[in-house]
């Protein structure tokens, strides 16, 4: 059964951005995000992302919303578009908790 989504604090309907708080790198092939911090109390981690952790990052661009990356996903990995929405939106609001993106205004809403 689906996981309940309702109370996730992203919006498939709003384009994600990467912040500017992190930079991402590949590193003897993964794929890292790397906290950027004026103090060291700031920096909790390095985050490295799998396969669709990666897909993910690089359609969050500003522009993509993140019900076009979710359908994205669906295509790639050949999952349902309701799993890709509940496996996007978990990833998007891990990246928001960790304040590695941000949202722009939402895109298509009246």
């Amino acid at each position: 059964m689906a996981q309940d989504i309702s109370d996730r604090p992203v919006d498939l309907k709003a384009s994600p951005r990467q912040s500017s708080r992190v930079v991402s790198r590949i590193v003897s092939g993964e794929h890292i995000l790397v906290p950027l911090a004026s103090r060291g109390a700031d920096i909790d981690s390095i985050y490295n992302l799998n396969s669709t952790g990666t897909f993910i990052w690089e359609k969050i661009d500003g522009k993509n919303t993140g019900a076009e990356i979710a359908e994205m996903v669906a295509a790639e990995f050949l999952v349902s578009k309701e799993q890709a929405k509940v496996d996007c939106l978990e990833f998007l609001s891990q990246l928001l908790e960790v304040r590695a993106i941000e949202f722009n205004a939402d895109k298509g809403k009246e």
